[in-house]
C-alpha cells in the first residue's frame, strides 16, 4: 500500500482567492426535474453529471452526461455525449452516483478514463438490488461514451440499493450498497470492483467490505472514497444518526487488503448529525460532512479533517472542525464534500426554511500549511434561485472546482444544471510548439501526461508518444518558451536555464516515459511551486532520419496548482 504525502509541503494560501469565469453546464435537451446535478465527478479535463430523474428509456430512468472541462478547449463547456444504460428501463434512478478515474498510468502509456455510473433502485435481480456501468470516457478513443460492461455483486439482493454512490482511482471502482447485508442483515456494505479496460480482470469483484461491528440500518456504503490504495466509507445512520466512517486497505497488492484499518467518530458527534453522509479521502487526508451538526445553529452543518496516514505518527487523529463562516441554521453545510492539491470543497446545499438557493465553500486543507482550515472564498450560482440546491454534489480536479445544483423540490420545476469555476489555484495543461516529422511518424511525436499537475498530490507522468524504438531520448523543462527555433530535426521550444533529466529509453514501441518527482528537482533552482508555470519538451535520437540524427517533440506548458 502506498503511503500518502500530505506532510512534505509547508504552502501559504491567501484568503479571498480569484475567482475567474463561471460556466453552467446543462443537458441538451434537458427536462423539468430530470435532477440533473445530483451527482458529478471531474477528471482529466471531463466533467460527468447525473440526472438520476432523466426519462430517456422511462419516467425516472435516469441518465448521465459527459461535458468538456479542459478550460483552454475552444469547447469548454460543451457537452460531448449522454450516457444511458444498455438495460435501463423506467426507475433505475441511473446516474444518482458518478465517478471518474482512469486505469493505472504505466510503461505503455497514461490510462484511460473510464466513468462509473450508478442505478440503486434497478429491480432486475430483485426489487432495488441496483447496479452500476462502466463506460469508456477517454476523449478520442473508438468506443467513446460506449457501455464497456455492467458490474454487479456477487450477493446482490433485495432492496440492497447497490450503485447508491460511486468512486475511483488507479483502476479500481467502489460501490455502495447501504443496505447489503454486511456483519448485521441491511447493515451496508461497499464492494470493490476492477476498472481496468486494460486488464484481464476488468469488471470482476475483487472484495466486500463491510464494517466489523456493523448493526443494521447503519448505512455503511452511503458515501465512499478512494484514494492511494485506501477506501472511506460512510455509514451516516450509525448509533442514533449520529454517523460514523471506516478506512479500509483496498490495494489487491497489500497483505491487509480489504481489511478495515479504522473507524473515526467526530469528536463532539450528536445524534442525528449524519456524520459520514459525505466522504472526501485525498493525500492522507480525510474528509467527513455533517450536514445535520448544528455548530452555528440547528442543522447549519459542518465537516471533519482527520489523518488517514497510517504511515503517519498521528493516524487517525482529528485534525480540523469545518463550518462556513456565513453558517445559519438549515443551511446543510457538508452535504457534499471534495479534496484535491491541497484545497477542500464543501457543498451547503440550502436552507430548507428558506430558498434552498445553496452555496460551496473553499477552505485550504493542507495540514502543513499556516493558514490550515481557514475559508479561502464562497461559489455561489450568478443566476441562482429558490429551491436550486446548488452545492448538493461537488469535486474538485486540479483546483477546478464543479458544483451540482439539482433543483426541483417544492413548487420550483427546475431542469438542474452544474457549474465550473476556474481560479487562481486551477491547474493547466497545454500542449503548444512544432512536432516534426521523425523516421516513426509523419506528425513527430507529442507529449502526454498522467497524473495531474498537482504539487502536493506529486504524482505527474510524462510520456513521449511516437518515437522510433530502440533509441533512448531526454526530458527537459524551462521556466520560458520562444517562438519554435530549428533544432537538429525539429525545433526548439524552450528557452533560459534548461533542466534535464536521465535519459531514458524508448523501447519497442517508441515510447518515453518520466515520473516526475518534485520533490526532488534536477537544481535547487529547478524547484516547482504552486502557481508556477513550466515548460516540458522531449529530445530523441533518429538516426534512421539522416540529418542531425535526432529531433524534439511539441512542448506541453504546464501551470502547476496546490
Amino acid at each position: 500500500m502506498k503511503s500518502p504525502k500530505f506532510a512534505l509541503l509547508a504552502l501559504v494560501l491567501s484568503s479571498g482567492t480569484a475567482i475567474g469565469q463561471e460556466t453552467k453546464l446543462e443537458a441538451n435537451g434537458g427536462a423539468p426535474c430530470s435532477l440533473f446535478g445530483h451527482s458529478v465527478a471531474l477528471a482529466q479535463g471531463t466533467a460527468l453529471v447525473g440526472a438520476s430523474a432523466a426519462s430517456t428509456l422511462g419516467a425516472n430512468s435516469g441518465s448521465a452526461y459527459l461535458f468538456d472541462a479542459e478550460p483552454t478547449s475552444s469547447s469548454y463547456g460543451s457537452q460531448l455525449a449522454q450516457l444511458d444504460a444498455t438495460d435501463g428501463v423506467a426507475q433505475d434512478r441511473f446516474g444518482g452516483s458518478v465517478a471518474l478515474g482512469r486505469g493505472p498510468d504505466g510503461a505503455t502509456g497514461p490510462g484511460p478514463l473510464v466513468a462509473l455510473v450508478g442505478a440503486a433502485s434497478k429491480s432486475d435481480m430483485a426489487q432495488w438490488s441496483g447496479a452500476a456501468y462502466l463506460f469508456d470516457a477517454q476523449v478520442g478513443s473508438p468506443t467513446y461514451a460506449q457501455e464497456l460492461t455492467r458490474v454487479s455483486p456477487l450477493d446482490g439482493g433485495y432492496y440492497h440499493l447497490f450503485g447508491f454512490s460511486a468512486a475511483m482511482d488507479r483502476g479500481w471502482g467502489a460501490v455502495g450498497a447501504p443496505q447489503a447485508d454486511g456483519v448485521s442483515l441491511n447493515a451496508g456494505a461497499v464492494y470493490i470492483f476492477n476498472t481496468d479496460p486494460n486488464s484481464p480482470l476488468f469488471g470482476g469483484q475483487l472484495t466486500k467490505l463491510v464494517a466489523t461491528d456493523g448493526a443494521t440500518w447503519d448505512g455503511f456504503g452511503s458515501s465512499v472514497s478512494l484514494d492511494g490504495g485506501l477506501a472511506l466509507v460512510g455509514a451516516r445512520n450509525d448509533g442514533v444518526n449520529t454517523g460514523s466512517v471506516y478506512l479500509f486497505d483496498v490495494d489487491p497488492a497489500s497483505s491487509s487488503f480489504g481489511l478495515q484499518l479504522a473507524k473515526w467518530l467526530a469528536s463532539d458527534g450528536n445524534t442525528d448529525d449524519l456524520f459520514g453522509y459525505s466522504v472526501a479521502l485525498r493525500a492522507g487526508l480525510a474528509l467527513v460532512g455533517a450536514p445535520h451538526d448544528s455548530p452555528v445553529g440547528l442543522y447549519s452543518g459542518s465537516a471533519y479533517a482527520f489523518d488517514a496516514d497510517p504511515a503517519s505518527p498521528g493516524f487517525g487523529s482529528q485534525l480540523h472542525k469545518f463550518w462556513a463562516s456565513d453558517g445559519a441554521m438549515e443551511r446543510e453545510f457538508g452535504s457534499a464534500v471534495a479534496l484535491d492539491g491541497g484545497l477542500a470543497l464543501i457543498g451547503s446545499r440550502g436552507d430548507w426554511l428558506g430558498g434552498l438557493t445553496g452555496s460551496a465553500y473553499f477552505f485550504d486543507a493542507l495540514p502543513a500549511s499556516t493558514s490550515f482550515g481557514q475559508e479561502i472564498s464562497v461559489l455561489s450560482a450568478s443566476d441562482g434561485g429558490a429551491d436550486d440546491q446548488f452545492g448538493v454534489s461537488v469535486a474538485l480536479d486540479g483546483g477546478l472546482p464543479l458544483v451540482g445544483a439539482m433543483g426541483c423540490v417544492n413548487s420550483t420545476l427546475t431542469n438542474g444544471a452544474a457549474y465550473l469555476y476556474t481560479t487562481s489555484y486551477t491547474c493547466d495543461l497545454v500542449n503548444v510548439c512544432i512536432a516534426a516529422p521523425n523516421s516513426a511518424a509523419s506528425g513527430g511525436s507529442h507529449l502526454a501526461t498522467g497524473g495531474s499537475a498537482s504539487v502536493s498530490a506529486n504524482d505527474l507522468a510524462l510520456y513521449a508518444m511516437d518515437l522510433p524504438p530502440q533509441q533512448f531520448g531526454i526530458f527537459f523543462y524551462a521556466g520560458m518558451a520562444q517562438v519554435p527555433t530549428p533544432f537538429g530535426n525539429g525545433f526548439l521550444c524552450l528557452y533560459g536555464s534548461m533542466y534535464r533529466f536521465a535519459p531514458v529509453p524508448t523501447g519497442s514501441v517508441g515510447l518515453g516515459v518520466w515520473f516526475l518527482d518534485i520533490n526532488n528537482p534536477p537544481s535547487l533552482s529547478g524547484q516547482i511551486t504552486p502557481l508556477s508555470t513550466w515548460w516540458f519538451q522531449f529530445w530523441y535520437r533518429d538516426p534512421l532520419a539522416g540529418g542531425a540524427y535526432y529531433n524534439l517533440s511539441d512542448a506541453l506548458r504546464i501551470r502547476f496548482c496546490y
